[in-house]
């Protein structure tokens, strides 16, 4: 079971590296079977739009905001991995980048200057 989970963990991170680049801080992998993955230049505000996005095409991700003290400043998403094969996972990080792209096109996204740049080709 440990190896599967290795498995999933490393096809997990590397799909939100090809989905997300570097507009995606990974926080927690090494901690389990979920993580946390954090949108430092996207307002907290927009992570209700963004769980909304996924959820629309079969990706169940959830609020990483309530697992904080105070409320971040930057949206949050709690993802967990165990119950789906690596394929699974590949396609549905694959249509997450695809609505978070969808979604932040529709309206203001940024804290700061810096865009992100997406590593799809």
């Amino acid at each position: 079971m440990r190896k599967q989970n290795a498995e999933r963990r490393a096809v997990l991170l590397q799909a939100l590296h090809d989905a997300f680049g570097e507009a995606a801080v990974i926080q927690g992998a090494s901690a389990g079977l979920h993580l946390t993955l954090r949108f430092p230049e996207v307002a907290e505000a927009r992570t209700k739009d963004i769980i909304e996005a996924a959820r629309s095409v079969g990706v169940a991700v959830y609020s990483a905001g309530p697992y904080y003290v105070r409320t971040p400043k930057s949206a949050g998403l709690l993802l967990g991995y165990a119950a789906l094969s690596p394929q699974e996972i590949r396609s549905g990080i694959l249509r997450l980048g695809q609505a978070f792209d969808r979604t932040l096109s529709n309206g203001p996204r940024q804290l700061s200057a810096p865009g992100r740049q997406s590593a799809r080709r």
